[in-house]
């Protein structure tokens, strides 16, 4: 089942009295109007991506299914396979993934101030 999307009023929102976007926050960061709960803004971050990681977790065995349907294989025969290949490709990019990851970090943290 994929989740609901949620309408932009609806949206929790990592800022403080007053209602604002990113883009005018950026646009005036020194306003004293509103402020940052950074709290909310990570628990906001991590419910995102958990959901992307969901959703795309989805997208790809629905797609190794569809492969073994095109073949001639029924839900029973493809099963087990869909799953292995899904393991092997969720290795893969955790891998790739986790390599990107420190690049990244290592790049942030070894930036001149």
């Amino acid at each position: 089942m994929i989740p609901q999307r949620h309408h932009s009023q609806d949206r929790c929102t990592p800022f403080t009295r007053t209602r604002m976007n990113l883009d005018e926050f950026l646009k005036n960061p020194e306003k004293e109007e509103h402020s940052l709960n950074i709290g909310l803004a990570i628990i906001r971050i991590l419910q995102l991506s958990n959901w992307n990681k969901v959703y795309l977790e989805k997208i790809l065995k629905n797609q190794l299914e569809l492969k073994e349907l095109l073949k001639g294989k029924t839900e029973s025969e493809y099963d087990e396979l869909v799953e292995k290949k899904l393991d092997e490709i969720e290795s893969e990019i955790k891998e790739i993934a986790d390599k990107d990851y420190f690049e990244i970090l290592s790049g942030v943290l070894n930036q001149e101030k």
